[in-house]
């Protein structure tokens, strides 16, 4: 019996992960596939040769952008399971996911912009700018400063 109720619960997180999946998340996506290039095309540029172990931990590094995002979407799933447990009338959604992606975001859209610098490209201040305000408003937001 045991057994089944744990293939319940992942049967539920793996569903409300996948509900969770949001326009910001397929943005991100996009940014760290793009960073990732950039980033090898830069340092290829720099450097005059590609390195492989910075390549790998770039990789381990967006592993854990995934993880973090993972650790929000799951605080998100306790706070709305547990105010229905208690039966509070209180309205909350899915915010903790959102505002880590939206600070991802700014960071992986920041780092594609610096890339592109090294490569030559020139790239508009009000875009560099635009990447810190995300950075910083989901971290306001996430402080109860500003929504």
């Amino acid at each position: 019996m045991e057994e089944r109720g744990f293939l319940v619960l992942i049967g539920v997180v793996f569903s409300f992960i996948i509900d969770s999946i949001s326009i910001p998340m397929v943005v991100l996506l996009i940014l760290i596939i793009l960073d990732y290039i950039l980033g090898i095309a830069a340092a290829i540029k720099n450097e005059k040769k590609f390195d492989l172990s910075k390549a790998i931990w770039g990789a381990v590094k967006k592993i854990g952008y995934a993880i973090v995002i993972l650790f929000a979407i799951l605080v998100d799933l306790l706070l709305i399971q547990g105010i229905n447990e208690v039966g509070w009338e209180v309205p909350f959604r899915a915010m903790f996911s959102v505002a880590a992606t939206v600070y991802l975001c700014g960071i992986e859209f920041f780092s594609g912009c610096r890339h592109l610098i090294t490569l030559g490209v020139p790239v508009p201040k009000f875009l560099m700018k635009f990447a810190e305000f995300l950075t910083e408003k989901a971290d306001k937001v996430m402080d109860g400063e500003q929504k």
